[in-house]
């Protein structure tokens, strides 16, 4: 049926065909399939565009990740009191100096 197209255009005709059940093609539902292979083209299009919208999405997500581990590690080179071998009765660490080392409470 795609034998007189470009071959990539052949390959995602064929599949949305397939998607859309394969139907056997006959002169009543020849311009119905064509038209539901149009639709779906124009909706691939937008599909495109949503999928870039999301990797432009997710790698602003990726980035600010990174960048929240980055301001949670302590500066190099400054010792911070507390630290991980001192866990407060509830599990969480204190580390750093406010109020000389006694924290906020």
């Amino acid at each position: 049926m795609f034998q007189l197209v470009p071959q990539e255009f052949a390959e995602y005709a064929q599949t949305i065909y397939q998607s859309m059940g394969a139907p056997e093609l006959n002169n009543t539902n020849i311009w119905d399939v064509y038209k539901g292979i149009l639709d779906r083209f124009e909706q691939w299009d937008d599909i495109a565009d949503l999928i870039e919208e999301y990797r432009v999405y997710f790698d602003i997500v990726e980035e600010n990740d990174r960048r929240e581990e980055e301001d949670v590690r302590p500066p190099e080179g400054v010792e911070l009191r507390g630290g991980l071998e001192e866990a407060n009765e509830d599990g969480n660490y204190y580390m750093g100096g406010v109020n000389n080392g006694l924290g906020l409470g």
